[in-house]
């Protein structure tokens, strides 16, 4: 069997941040039931068509959440051992909402972008890297709250993107 691959500090980052938005006890449109946790996935790219649809084989129904790696890396400087970079870490709302242009689950909406954005923004994660690497902080950057491309195929998604900023060791050479 082959030896599987170290995990890199990006994959670390990106499974902390979905186990983190997991862990919210998110409430779905009434404050008795949560947000389903198996709707929540990592994925490459967050195209949302790609997993939730009409209940096709192997497509979620709306709502959910996935966290991609959609962005830029970032170089913030380091020490004179260690560099400090900034692994993006997208995240993206999905729900059905055919269209609707009234207020109609807008508070849930809305509430569910602030509870992810409070529960990261500005957290440590609690993430296992390489000997001597460590997560610092999670920052947020300006995102659009709700995607009218995406509306008139009959979803309201949402995006915030994040960078968890990572202090790693510099490689040997």
């Amino acid at each position: 069997m082959p030896t599987p691959l170290e995990t890199s500090a990006h994959d670390a980052c990106l499974n902390s941040v979905l186990s983190r938005i997991q862990g919210l006890s998110i409430p779905l449109f009434d404050a008795d039931t949560a947000f389903p946790t198996d709707h929540m996935i990592l994925a490459k790219m967050p195209w949302v068509t790609r997993f939730f649809g009409p209940t096709a084989e192997g497509k979620l129904t709306p709502p959910g959440i996935i966290v991609s790696p959609l962005g830029f890396e970032s170089f913030l400087g380091g020490t004179n051992r260690r560099d400090d970079i900034g692994y993006p870490a997208f995240v993206t709302i999905v729900v059905a909402d055919n269209e609707d242009v009234t207020d109609e689950n807008l508070n849930a909406y809305t509430l569910w972008r602030q509870m992810i954005s409070d529960g990261l923004r500005n957290q440590r994660l609690s993430v296992s890297l390489a000997t001597g690497d460590s997560v610092m902080t999670v920052s947020q950057s300006d995102t659009e709250v709700a995607m009218p491309e995406i509306f008139t195929l009959g979803y309201w998604v949402s995006s915030l993107s994040f960078s968890c900023q990572v202090r790693k060791s510099r490689a040997n050479t």
